[in-house]
């Protein structure tokens, strides 16, 4: 609950757009740094070659941070299968606490074993974790793209070669007496006008 409070003190905090800019940019370069040195640990960047035993020890990370954010729930136990959510203690009832750890220590088998009151709360708990650690995972392997960017300069040089090409070919012309042609400076500043209307 603490580091939770201290995120939301975080955002409460922020003053301005460009104070959230700030804050935001340290956010997205630490998602950075977080890759590299999972890489370096991991000995991969490749999310299907990374180890099993790794990987286990990641999602157990993920495990401690989200039971921080969603703490043990306690429940008065009512029958075989009748569980009421309490706050405090009950002096003569049984209670149960159920978190992240109790719900993620039954195994598939286990699990499936469970009456059908108890299993859909504790099934709650193991779904709402297995989409926060799956998307904590997935965010592991995302590679900043630039290929929008390399697109652009690729462009960018084939285009140069075409005016490369144009004014030899054009100066070929001209020494052929091709009526078409234009003269050497006049297509030198067409092309250099038009690199200029790109930038």
């Amino acid at each position: 609950m603490a580091d939770k409070a201290k995120a939301v003190e975080v955002i409460d905090g922020i003053q301005s757009l460009k104070d959230l800019g700030f804050r935001h940019a340290i956010h997205r370069d630490l998602d950075d740094a977080f890759r590299t040195k999972f890489y370096a640990m991991a000995g991969t960047n490749d999310k299907d070659k990374v180890s099993e035993a790794d990987r286990d020890q990641v999602f157990a990370g993920y495990m401690m941070r989200y039971n921080e954010l969603h703490p043990v729930v306690k429940y008065q136990r009512e029958g075989e299968d009748t569980f009421v959510p309490v706050t405090g203690n009950v002096k003569g009832k049984e209670v149960i606490e159920i978190g992240i750890a109790y719900a993620m220590s039954f195994s598939t088998h286990e699990f499936g074993r469970l009456k059908p009151n108890l299993k859909a709360i504790v099934g709650k708990w193991r779904t709402d974790f297995s989409v926060y650690r799956s998307g904590k995972w997935a965010d592991l392997f995302k590679v900043k793209t630039t290929r929008e960017r390399g697109a652009t300069l690729e462009f960018t040089a084939r285009l140069k070669k075409l005016a490369e090409s144009s004014q030899k070919q054009n100066k070929v012309a001209l020494g052929r007496g091709d009526p078409t042609a234009v003269g050497i400076e006049k297509l030198k500043a067409a092309w250099a006008a038009f690199f200029n209307a790109l930038k």
